[in-house]
């Protein structure tokens, strides 16, 4: 085929490359795309058996979280602190933990014969961590009151039954009883030291039902705040408005008054 030739063009040559090299092209990028395709599908059912997209990106949040280092506010004259209340409404982390643990030094320094109130709402965190709160409840003198407002579960849970004053709970209150241990027969484990903690706490610090131990992998127990007196978790159920902040300020006004 040349110049004489009616149907020749100088550009087809190169037209009909460029063209072979986008049907190429897009035959690759066909085959990338189902490539990827499978491989997502592929993570998300292995996922299925273990650490999910949510399960990576709360781990993530919780580290991210825990990184703050900043110092925990202690101000005199912070209105919850003249009135001895702690309020834990956050996931039970180790940024979390510090700052509990020193407001708790902190009232218990002013007035180690004064009881404290710890307001717990939270939807669990880190065993670690709550044991460090549970930790320093019994190491100071002041009595530690713990209340369960809302949403009381897993790691929140521990810290409420384990309170060395008066464990209430308010009527709409639910606490969720979780450990998620692991049973190890081996000497220096990890999974073997933290199964014995739970099981310890929650055999010392209230009456469970036999048959829910050992508390392994994902086992969750949902308790009113009825439920919870019956098992020992709470000392006593209470309305929202016989809190203390309340009842202090119904105080206050009555003085006021007379």
């Amino acid at each position: 085929m040349g110049e004489g030739d009616s149907n020749y063009h100088p550009l087809r040559g190169p037209a009909l490359w460029i063209a072979g090299a986008i049907v190429v092209g897009v035959a690759v990028a066909s085959v990338s795309m189902f490539s990827i395709t499978m491989a997502v599908i592929g993570f998300l059912r292995s996922s299925q058996e273990g650490p999910t997209l949510s399960d990576l990106h709360s781990e993530f949040a919780d580290q991210s979280i825990d990184a703050g280092f900043e110092e925990p506010q202690l101000l005199a004259d912070d209105p919850l602190l003249a009135r001895r209340i702690i309020v834990l409404g956050h996931d039970v982390n180790a940024r979390t933990a510090k700052d509990v643990i020193a407001r708790l030094l902190y009232l218990d320094g002013v007035d180690s014969d004064e009881p404290i109130d710890l307001y717990i709402t939270t939807l669990g965190g880190w065993g670690d961590n709550a044991f460090s709160i549970i930790d320093a409840m019994h190491m100071i003198e002041s009595p530690v009151n713990t209340w369960a407002v809302g949403a009381c579960y897993s790691s929140g849970a521990m810290i409420l039954t384990a309170g060395t004053g008066r464990r209430h709970a308010t009527s709409n209150a639910i606490i969720m009883v979780h450990a998620n241990s692991i049973e190890s027969d081996e000497k220096f484990s990890m999974d073997a030291l933290d199964a014995q903690r739970y099981r310890e706490l929650w055999r010392d610090y209230a009456q469970l039902p036999e048959e829910w131990f050992p508390m392994t992998f994902d086992e969750e127990y949902y308790l009113s705040a009825e439920q919870a007196l019956g098992y020992g978790l709470i000392d006593e159920i209470v309305p929202a408005q016989a809190a203390p902040l309340v009842e202090q300020e119904a105080a206050a006004s009555k003085e006021v008054e007379e």
